[in-house]
């Protein structure tokens, strides 16, 4: 059985990773603040404590995938220079 990872690059294994990580969260977050609000004991510190976690994950993931999204761009600008150069010569 061919896994699904083996002819992805690493940036889209990181892009996938880090959507996963953000939905998650999303989620999470969501029913966090469901539980914040209408759960046995409306307002919870604990409750608050883990949205902030959840809500600093989706924040990096979302700051990882800009990053990643930089580099596949600066990579895709490099490798169309570098073919554009390639057949001057």
């Amino acid at each position: 059985m061919k896994m699904p990872w083996t002819d992805r690059s690493g940036l889209a294994k990181v892009a996938v990773i880090l959507v996963a990580v953000f939905l998650v969260s999303l989620g999470l977050c969501g029913a966090n603040l469901l539980m914040v609000n209408y759960g046995p004991h409306p307002g919870g510190s604990w409750l608050l404590s883990t949205g902030i976690i959840e809500l600093m994950g989706m924040l990096a993931s979302l700051f990882g995938l800009l990053v990643v999204g930089v580099i596949a761009l600066v990579r895709s600008i490099g490798n169309t220079y570098s073919s554009k150069r390639d057949h001057e010569d």
